[in-house]
Protein backbone atom coordinates (compact mmCIF):
# COMPACT_ATOMS: atom_id res chain seq x y z
CA UNK A 1 0.00 0.00 0.00
CA UNK A 2 2.64 2.36 0.95
CA UNK A 3 4.23 1.52 -2.58
CA UNK A 4 1.22 2.34 -4.17
CA UNK A 5 0.89 5.59 -2.39
CA UNK A 6 3.92 6.47 -3.58
CA UNK A 7 3.50 5.78 -6.92
CA UNK A 8 0.17 7.94 -7.44
CA UNK A 9 2.06 10.98 -5.59
CA UNK A 10 4.96 10.69 -8.37
CA UNK A 11 2.08 10.79 -10.62
CA UNK A 12 0.77 13.24 -9.44
CA UNK A 13 4.03 15.57 -9.30
CA UNK A 14 5.03 14.39 -12.82
CA UNK A 15 1.51 15.51 -14.35
CA UNK A 16 1.74 18.92 -12.23
CA UNK A 17 4.88 19.54 -13.60
CA UNK A 18 4.35 19.00 -17.25
CA UNK A 19 1.66 21.30 -16.74
CA UNK A 20 3.48 24.04 -15.37
CA UNK A 21 5.91 23.33 -18.30
CA UNK A 22 3.40 23.53 -21.16
CA UNK A 23 1.97 26.53 -19.50
CA UNK A 24 5.05 28.14 -19.58
CA UNK A 25 6.03 27.22 -23.39
CA UNK A 26 2.90 27.87 -24.64
CA UNK A 27 1.42 31.38 -22.50
CA UNK A 28 2.22 34.38 -24.14
CA UNK A 29 5.23 36.81 -23.18
CA UNK A 30 5.07 39.85 -21.19
CA UNK A 31 5.43 43.15 -22.45
CA UNK A 32 5.59 46.40 -20.58
CA UNK A 33 2.89 48.81 -20.52
CA UNK A 34 1.73 52.32 -20.05
CA UNK A 35 -1.32 54.08 -18.38
CA UNK A 36 -3.04 56.31 -20.38
CA UNK A 37 -4.64 59.61 -19.09
CA UNK A 38 -6.26 62.14 -20.50
CA UNK A 39 -4.64 65.72 -21.27
CA UNK A 40 -5.58 68.38 -23.83
CA UNK A 41 -4.45 67.91 -27.49
CA UNK A 42 -1.55 70.54 -28.35
CA UNK A 43 -1.12 70.94 -32.26
CA UNK A 44 1.61 73.01 -34.00
CA UNK A 45 1.99 72.97 -37.29
CA UNK A 46 5.58 74.86 -39.11
CA UNK A 47 5.16 75.15 -42.63
CA UNK A 48 7.89 76.79 -45.14
CA UNK A 49 6.79 77.98 -48.79
CA UNK A 50 7.23 80.30 -51.98
CA UNK A 51 4.38 82.42 -53.00
CA UNK A 52 4.09 82.14 -56.57
CA UNK A 53 2.03 84.97 -58.35
CA UNK A 54 -0.31 84.12 -61.39
CA UNK A 55 1.60 85.76 -64.17
CA UNK A 56 5.35 86.64 -64.52
CA UNK A 57 6.80 89.42 -65.88
CA UNK A 58 10.39 90.16 -66.36
CA UNK A 59 11.72 93.18 -66.81
CA UNK A 60 15.53 94.19 -68.84
CA UNK A 61 16.64 97.46 -69.89
CA UNK A 62 19.57 97.73 -72.89
CA UNK A 63 21.32 100.82 -71.07
CA UNK A 64 22.96 100.25 -68.36
CA UNK A 65 22.70 103.42 -65.16
CA UNK A 66 22.25 104.26 -61.77
CA UNK A 67 18.73 104.50 -60.65
CA UNK A 68 17.91 108.32 -59.89
CA UNK A 69 14.61 107.69 -58.92
CA UNK A 70 11.42 104.92 -58.80
CA UNK A 71 8.47 106.28 -60.10
CA UNK A 72 6.03 103.65 -59.19
CA UNK A 73 5.44 101.96 -55.74
CA UNK A 74 6.20 97.92 -55.80
CA UNK A 75 3.11 96.25 -56.17
CA UNK A 76 1.16 99.21 -58.58
CA UNK A 77 -1.41 98.59 -61.73
CA UNK A 78 0.91 100.14 -64.50
CA UNK A 79 0.31 100.20 -68.48
CA UNK A 80 2.50 99.56 -71.03
CA UNK A 81 4.61 102.08 -71.88
CA UNK A 82 4.22 103.50 -68.64
CA UNK A 83 7.93 104.18 -67.17
CA UNK A 84 8.89 102.29 -63.93
CA UNK A 85 12.28 104.10 -62.51
CA UNK A 86 14.22 106.92 -63.90
CA UNK A 87 17.89 106.63 -64.30
CA UNK A 88 20.54 109.07 -63.81
CA UNK A 89 21.60 110.70 -66.68
CA UNK A 90 24.64 112.61 -65.71
CA UNK A 91 27.30 109.94 -67.61
CA UNK A 92 24.85 110.30 -71.08
CA UNK A 93 25.42 114.12 -70.51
Amino acid sequence: MNRRVALWALMVVLVVAGLLGAWRVFSAPGVPAISMRESLLVASLQFSARVATASRVDVGSTLTGRVARVLVSEGAMVRAGEGLIALDDAELK
